[in-house]
């Protein structure tokens, strides 16, 4: 399992700057997605994917940035697949997850619902049941857990440095989006750090 590169604040604070889609997909849900994703990282997907940045994104998505006024990340074919031609910078890779859910939610009816099933990728797992992995059955359960890390961060302040009790409530709420059975401590050590909160 990856280490987080950022802290909670950290994750949090390039959320709540870049997140244009928060009066439908919360802050507090993508945190939810970027630690069930990548764990706060902004990396190229592993096991030969083609996914990036904290919400792994597909490159093939990155023209939905323009709906938005915004320039897609380069990309490139490679061997028929559509991959990102450089690594996205932190504001990027928030961006294009804002922009994929936002153009979703617009071309889906206004449903939340649908746009959050296919960021996940449900449908396609849906129609190809004997290659999805994750199963479509599996997808609703990821989606239910972004959606249970969001409810369980409602009331948090995150640009403080939180009491053990509140840390104990945002790892509750990361648990929900991304089991990491015990390493609770090692986690937290990594994302709540001092020298984050000035």
């Amino acid at each position: 399992m990856p280490t987080p590169s950022l802290s909670f604040v950290k994750m949090f604070d390039l959320i709540y700057t870049y997140n244009f889609a928060k009066a439908t997909f919360s802050d507090r849900l993508l945190i939810g997605i970027f630690w069930e994703e990548s764990m706060f990282n902004n990396v190229l997907q592993t096991g030969g994917g083609t996914g990036t940045g904290f919400g792994q994104v597909e490159p093939a998505e990155f023209h939905r940035m323009t709906e938005f006024g915004l320039l897609p990340p380069p990309i490139e074919k490679v061997g028929g697949r559509t991959r990102a031609a450089r690594a996205l910078s932190d504001k990027e890779s928030v961006q294009s997850t804002a922009a994929l859910l936002g153009s979703m939610f617009k071309r889906l009816s206004g449903s939340r619902t649908s746009a959050l099933r296919g960021y996940a990728g449900y449908q396609w797992a849906l129609t190809n049941p004997g290659i999805a992995k994750p199963t479509a059955t599996q997808r609703l359960g990821i989606i239910a857990g972004w959606e249970a890390c969001e409810q369980k961060l409602r009331d948090i302040y995150p640009f403080r440095k939180p009491e053990k009790a509140e840390q104990d409530v945002i790892l509750d709420g990361l648990n929900k989006a991304r089991p990491f059975g015990a390493r609770r401590e090692e986690l937290r050590g990594l994302l709540f750090r001092d020298a984050d909160y000035g």
